[in-house]
């Protein structure tokens, strides 16, 4: 049975059931996904076109990626776990190893292995998660650890719709939307008792894990963006939490520097995330959000997120 699905702006077809939103459709499909799970699966002999600088528990690089004189892509995880991408993007095999969970490969595959996807399809994301309430959609951009998807959990606690949880895909073809992603955040367990108590009953993502998810309320089609917020330090003490303008070029920077995959050796897409971004900086706020060094603060967080959209503001900086 093939099922199919819209994440990211793209039309999918999988062989497999995912946990994504369904829809009908008989166009043909943008990205098709054929998972098949062989052991022992063969790691290319030549030299990767990239090795992350993240090493795995096990001390291999978290992910290696190979390319081929045709296009072809194969991106390799420490756990053995292989995904090949082939006809720009636009076919996808997948190789589950022996002793790794359904689960492990379905967060790669509908993470980060999708965004390598949409690289190649021409599309240019932010690493944020983005929520919306109304016609405003705002999105969390930082590193890891920095509270993107705790913020949006907890706004989505007061109402607000999840559009994209880590990988923000944009669409500036008449004005700045966010196409939807994932109908989950992913949460550590700090951050889920703080959000939803000591009994949250969350479900770890993978069993191999600590991560939990949240099953939020997802908002339908693209959201139209209003404001990006950079996170940055947690700071402790007084004047916290607080907003602050950014100036034009340290806009742009930040949203250069939060572009998903930016690491990848690939001269045109990064290319490409500066015509993109570019438009994203002169069209969209964008300010940074400076938050408490604990979760205590979280819900004053959102109160004063939520003034902000209310207020008048400067694009000049």
């Amino acid at each position: 049975m093939i099922h199919s699905y819209l994440v990211y702006g793209l039309r999918i077809t999988a062989d497999t059931a995912l946990p994504l939103t369904p829809i009908e459709s008989s166009a043909i499909p943008d990205l098709r996904c054929t998972l098949r799970a062989e052991p022992g699966s063969v790691v290319p002999s030549t030299k990767p076109w990239y090795v992350s600088e993240w090493p795995a528990e096990s001390g291999l690089p978290s992910l290696r990626i190979w390319r081929d004189g045709a296009g072809r892509y194969t991106l390799v995880y420490a756990d053995g776990t292989r995904f090949d991408v082939s006809d720009a993007g636009r076919n996808l095999a997948v190789y589950q190893p022996p002793g790794s969970s359904f689960e492990d490969t379905l967060y790669y595959l509908t993470g980060p292995v999708f965004g390598f996807a949409l690289r190649l399809l021409g599309w240019t994301a932010l690493h944020g998660s983005t929520v919306a309430r109304g016609g405003r959609a705002i999105c969390f951009v930082g590193g890891s650890g920095a509270g993107k998807s705790t913020l949006a959990c907890a706004l989505c606690q007061e109402g607000f719709r999840l559009v994209a949880e880590d990988i923000s895909a944009l669409d500036t073809t008449d004005s700045v939307r966010v196409a939807p992603g994932r109908p989950r955040i992913h949460l550590w367990p700090d951050a889920a008792t703080a959000l939803l108590g000591e009994r949250h009953g969350l479900n770890p993502l993978t069993p191999s894990w600590d991560k939990l998810y949240f099953d939020a309320k997802p908002r339908a089609g693209p959201a139209l963006l209003d404001c990006v917020y950079v996170l940055g330090a947690r700071e402790a003490g007084a004047g916290v939490p607080r907003i602050e303008p950014m100036p034009p070029r340290e806009r742009l920077m930040a949203l250069l520097a939060n572009a998903y995959m930016n690491y990848l050796p690939e001269n045109r897409w990064r290319a490409r995330d500066l015509d993109v971004l570019s438009r994203v900086a002169e069209d969209v706020q964008v300010r940074r959000l400076v938050t408490r060094a604990d979760l205590s603060g979280i819900r004053e967080t959102c109160r004063l997120i939520e003034r902000d959209g209310t207020e008048p503001r400067d694009r000049s900086g």
